[in-house]
């Protein structure tokens, strides 16, 4: 009171610029399950059977599709980018290989044992520093 009285507001005043800002919250509705204790919701959710699994198979089932549309623009984004490069470029893009592959030509170990070396830590054969 005596705050109100300091800043010149009288009780009266301070009550009506109070209702008015004041936003009326809706009714809270009462629990459902005031009597039923904790214990009892989780065994009737442990013990539910089959009769609620194709509710809750259609609802995981919207779920995950949900899911997957979410991703559906990044996708169609990514197949449009390689549609592109595959329309600009071809077979250059996206090959399957050679179809005309061959063995490789045999290449006897002792020849290239033979060649000279310029690795340095590997010491030249006499007969190469006569070369």
């Amino acid at each position: 009171m005596r705050e109100l009285k300091r800043r010149g507001l009288s009780s009266d005043k301070a009550a009506e610029s109070q209702a008015r800002t004041q936003i009326e919250a809706p009714p809270r509705a009462p629990p459902k399950d005031q009597t039923r204790s904790q214990l009892e919701v989780s065994r009737a959710l442990n013990s539910e059977g089959l009769e609620g699994l194709i509710p809750r198979g259609k609802e995981l089932l919207k779920l995950g599709l949900s899911f997957f549309l979410a991703f559906g623009p990044l996708i169609l984004g990514i197949a449009a980018l390689a549609g592109t490069l595959y329309f600009l470029f071809g077979d250059q893009f996206i090959h399957g290989g050679r179809t005309s592959m061959s063995m490789p030509r045999y290449v006897d170990p002792y020849e290239l044992l033979g060649q000279p070396t310029v690795d340095p830590t590997v010491p030249l054969r006499p007969e190469q520093l006569n070369q």
